[in-house]
């Protein structure tokens, strides 16, 4: 079933299993607008050779240098919009959908006028399954997966980038994704945006994504899963610079979010400094991104 779907991936530093992933998604839209953010010259001579044989569903812009994740969304974004269709999905070079996972996000959206954002369930490549902070009948919102018997969660807080399906229609309404943030929290800050315009996100349990998780590792204290991101004091940094920003724009619309989200720093940094490597350089650069955060002001949302 062909649908008016545009998908967008960044590529940065990516190998060559990625190869196997865009040949699931070209099956599964209409076109696929690859933007390189820095890729050995090996790997971009293998992608140059799928495009040549790809009958125009693939589009391939490089950048000259590194331009950030939301900038190289954007390019990607402005050209589907110019090319004319009417929804985009993002997804992480190394996030693997389903053999259905796009048709049903997108007759779910086409379906639901007041959903900004739906997304699949996310499937963690450990095997662990995903979940989400959910608003309940009761008002409450609660971390949870899906029970039997639950085809899609109607209010979730937030979701990740990769496997989102938004339709031109918000993106026109709301804006484009804020390079200011470079890396880190683009997603967040996004769904925060979704909401504040009074659309809901949802998310469709046979809708499956395959997610890598990066480097964490686990522990099991008194039984009690933990597992720290293990990112960069680079990664660190934009996290916490960028969270600071998102909560100024948005405490005070949805404290909800802000209260949980609250939380959810001091966890992270509680885990980085007991249990990551490197943690004095890490402390420093979540110090620096909290002082930067405080400092800047985030400029006014771009539209296409």
């Amino acid at each position: 079933m062909e649908i008016d779907v545009a998908c967008i991936i960044v590529l940065y530093q990516t190998d060559d299993s990625f190869f196997n992933n865009l040949d699931l998604v070209r099956r599964q839209v209409q076109k696929v607008y690859l933007i390189d953010n820095g890729c050995s010259k090996q790997f971009t001579i293998k992608l140059q050779k799928i495009i040549k044989n790809s009958n125009d569903n693939l589009s391939y812009k490089k950048a000259e240098t590194n331009v950030g994740l939301a900038k190289a969304q954007n390019i990607g974004i402005k050209k589907a919009i110019s090319d004319g269709f009417k929804s985009i999905l993002f997804l992480d070079d190394d996030s693997t959908p389903d053999r259905e996972m796009i048709t049903s996000l997108a007759t779910h959206l086409r379906e639901n006028k007041n959903v900004g954002i739906v997304a699949p369930d996310i499937v963690h490549s450990s095997g662990g399954k995903q979940k989400y902070w959910v608003k309940e009948k009761s008002g409450f919102w609660r971390r949870r997966g899906f029970k039997e018997g639950e085809s899609f969660f109607g209010e979730v807080n937030t979701v990740i980038a990769s496997g989102s399906l938004i339709s031109v229609k918000v993106i026109k309404k709301i804006g484009l994704m804020r390079e200011d943030y470079f890396i880190d929290y683009i997603d967040i800050e996004y769904c925060l945006r979704v909401r504040s315009f009074q659309f809901k996100i949802h998310v469709l349990k046979n809708a499956k994504l395959l997610h890598q998780l990066g480097e964490r590792t686990t522990y099991k204290p008194l039984g009690f899963e933990i597992s720290p991101t293990n990112h960069s004091s680079l990664r660190k940094y934009y996290m916490t610079r960028n969270r600071i920003l998102t909560w100024k724009l948005y405490a005070k619309k949805i404290p909800s979010w802000f209260l949980i989200d609250l939380l959810n720093f001091f966890f992270d940094t509680t885990r980085t400094l007991f249990l990551e490597k490197q943690k004095y350089q890490k402390l420093k650069s979540i110090c620096k991104g909290f002082k930067e955060g405080l400092q800047l002001e985030s400029p006014p949302i771009i539209y296409p």
